[in-house]
């Protein structure tokens, strides 16, 4: 289910912010079975349509937590 969570859209955009070209979406928790509380978000990095999951955690702080980065390939 995609995350509806604004605040959460800009503190990735804020994590990723010299790499990405554009986040798609991001996706609760409960999206990736190997490790279910992770978020996973749609992004394009280093140009458009260079798609990437980036799985990722939000710990107590609310700092984002990079676990995983790899290629979507789409299409």
């Amino acid at each position: 289910m995609l995350a509806n969570n604004q605040e959460l859209y800009k503190q990735l955009q804020s994590t990723v912010q010299n790499l990405y070209v554009e986040i798609q979406a991001i996706y609760e928790p409960g999206t990736n079975t190997a490790c279910p509380e992770w978020y996973c978000a749609a992004v394009d990095l280093f140009r458009p349509g260079m798609t990437f999951r980036l799985y990722f955690t939000v710990d107590e702080d609310r700092a984002i937590k990079v676990e995983e980065v790899s290629r979507w390939w789409m299409g």
